[in-house]
């Protein structure tokens, strides 16, 4: 999960989103440290909080669910999205700064999204939102709530 609900403490920037909406705003740069083709599936924590809302409200009717936006992207496509959001409401243009050494091509897994979408009806526009929400709090420095 990625995102900010609250102010940012504890593992907050332990999170590769959230670690590179500081990094970006402190810094104008975002510098990925692994492999940037390393695809992973960034979920919204807003997604997560009315997922468990859904469940513990008895209203969910499996007893298991894999939450997954089912959208994997690359370390490098996410901080280019966060590059765009960022020059959008800074003006400024950032760097995304990677060892292309460590570029490697891996093989990807697609999962079925379809039993996250019926328990939270998955908002595809909530992952870009929770970016610009993150990234203006940290700029701000306020608690920015998503709800």
């Amino acid at each position: 999960c990625f995102g900010l609900i609250g102010s940012p403490s504890g593992d907050f920037y332990k999170l590769y989103i959230n670690q590179i909406c500081n990094d970006i705003i402190r810094n104008n740069q975002i510098i990925i440290k692994s492999n940037p083709m390393i695809k992973r599936d960034f979920f919204p924590v807003g997604n997560l909080q009315d997922a468990i809302e859904i469940v513990l409200g008895g209203s969910s009717k499996d007893p298991v669910y894999n939450l997954i936006s089912g959208k994997s992207k690359t370390l490098l496509e996410v901080a280019k999205n966060i590059a765009f959001e960022y020059q959008l409401i800074s003006g400024f243009e950032a760097k995304i700064l990677y060892d292309q050494k460590k570029e490697k091509t891996f093989s990807s897994y697609d999962f079925d999204a379809t039993l996250c979408q019926n328990l939270i009806g998955l908002d595809t526009e909530n992952y870009t939102f929770t970016i610009k929400n993150t990234l203006l709090a940290l700029k701000s420095k306020i608690d920015l709530k998503l709800k």
